[in-house]
């Protein structure tokens, strides 16, 4: 669709949907604001804006707005640090996770993941912003499994870092390469991570208004 293509994530209901680029379009710090400590208003979130705002008109029509600030991407997000592994040999550590493969689903009822980690969902809001936005956890796990946007590890590999942060300088990420491709991870091994500038897959919330898009996105 006009130069981008895209992967369909999800019907969101009220002829909105989910989509997500499906080749990175932009390279970025993620860079949590340290006035925020979270995902709102860091260099990622600023990015995916302008992402958004470089695209052609015909595409920014159909574009909906969500809530201006994401919830479950701050300090109510966070997981202590204490309770994942540093040791590099082991990319998944202690992650808690339903079936296999390892890291695929996470196991959302184990207490170490906050309900505003778990309820992080971009949603149409009419009072909210027309943008792009980096998909969270609780997104990624959501359509992951057989039949859904993700049914396998490898496919997951067009993610890479969420918008969710771990603690205050380590975000949640879907790994993009090597023999793990598509597992979620914290690299909170790697010393400046926040600050890497990374590859990124922008998503967005479309309606079709005037037959500008279809089902062939």
């Amino acid at each position: 669709m006009r130069g981008v293509q895209y992967r369909y994530l999800e019907n969101k209901g009220g002829g909105n949907h989910l989509v997500h680029a499906i080749e990175p379009q932009f390279n970025s710090q993620w860079n949590i604001d340290p006035a925020t400590d979270n995902y709102n208003d860091s260099t990622l979130d600023n990015g995916m804006k302008n992402w958004h705002d470089s695209l052609p008109g015909v595409v920014r029509r159909q574009v909906q707005p969500v809530q201006q600030e994401f919830t479950g991407v701050g300090p109510d997000a966070h997981i202590s640090e204490n309770w994942f592994t540093n040791n590099s040999d082991v990319v998944n550590g202690a992650i808690p996770i339903i079936g296999t493969p390892r890291a695929f689903i996470l196991d959302f009822e184990n207490p170490a993941f906050t309900a505003a980690l778990k309820n992080d969902f971009a949603e149409v809001d009419s009072n909210g912003e027309k943008k792009a936005f980096a998909l969270s956890v609780a997104e990624a796990n959501h359509l992951s499994g057989p039949g859904k946007a993700f049914p396998t590890m490898a496919s997951r590999a067009i993610i890479g870092f969420t918008r969710t942060p771990f603690g205050p300088s380590h975000p949640w990420l879907v790994m993009t390469v090597g023999a793990v491709t598509g597992s979620f991870t914290v690299i909170n091994h790697v010393n400046g991570i926040n600050t890497t500038v990374a590859p990124y897959w922008p998503a967005l919330i479309l309606r079709d208004q005037d037959g500008a898009w279809t089902s062939n996105i």
